[in-house]
């Protein structure tokens, strides 16, 4: 069976392209990506979609009326079927790194050997971080709450230790935006956000991890820079709400 992949897209163009591109250099195996567009309202996102289809790369555009919080979970429950043993999730943020073989293949090596692994996310390039100082001498003055927030000052991620190829680690929850998914597993899972999808398998009997086999680039440590009107706070009330957490 074909390895199935799905792309949530939300505006942020400049983005999408990178993250298409970086798949479409990566990708040596044959991969069927599903990319779903959240509703959104910049022109040139559709106009990158569709030269990624015209490469080839895309096989299913889904195009969304909104920014759907349910949306992965509509689509596990309308496409179940049609899904890979293990599928592969990536958000319009992610540059994946490219190596001789195949970004998806070498995540799959881990489910072949460990039939319990039923989330695994990629290491994060922790050289995009922006410094504190960088983000204050911008400023000229001390950064708030919501422009550290902005900078993903406050995230686990940037102590990470570090994890080699073929090994996998667990210092915290995947973090969602490049996941490798057992199908079997998460099929009874509430709530597909990476946290609570995480408790949830563990819970039951599942594991998790985070491998270095696949390095990605977060290229939403850089929205203060590129996107300044991206709010974090209406960001964060949305995956709250999507969580289940207001």
């Amino acid at each position: 069976m074909r390895k199935t992949a799905i792309i949530l897209s939300y505006e942020r163009p400049i983005y999408l392209w990178n993250t298409l591109d970086a798949l479409y250099k990566a990708t040596r195996s044959e991969v069927d990506y599903i990319l779903v567009d959240q509703g959104s309202t910049d022109p040139l996102v559709s106009e990158v979609i569709d030269g990624f289809v015209a490469r080839g790369l895309i096989a299913t555009v889904i195009r969304n009326d909104k920014n759907d919080p349910f949306a992965m979970e509509k689509l596990l429950n309308d496409r179940y079927p049609q899904l890979s043993d293990v599928f592969f999730y990536i958000e319009n943020d992610v540059v994946v790194d490219r190596q001789p073989r195949c970004w998806t293949d070498r995540m799959l090596d881990f489910f072949d050997r460990d039939p319990r692994l039923a989330m695994l996310g990629s290491l994060v390039d922790t050289s995009d971080f922006v410094p504190r100082e960088h983000l204050e001498a911008k400023l000229g003055r001390e950064a708030t709450k919501a422009e550290l927030d902005a900078i993903k000052w406050f995230s686990p991620e940037r102590a990470i230790p570090p994890i080699g190829p073929d090994e996998i680690a667990s210092p915290f929850n995947p973090p969602g935006r490049l996941l490798a998914l057992r199908k079997a597993a998460i099929k009874d899972v509430p709530v597909l956000r990476d946290a609570p999808m995480h408790d949830h398998l563990l819970t039951n009997g599942w594991r998790t991890g985070i491998t270095g086999a696949v390095v990605h680039r977060h290229l939403s440590l850089f929205n203060f820079f590129d996107f300044p009107d991206y709010g974090m706070v209406r960001r964060d009330d949305f995956m709250n709400y999507a969580s289940g957490k207001q």
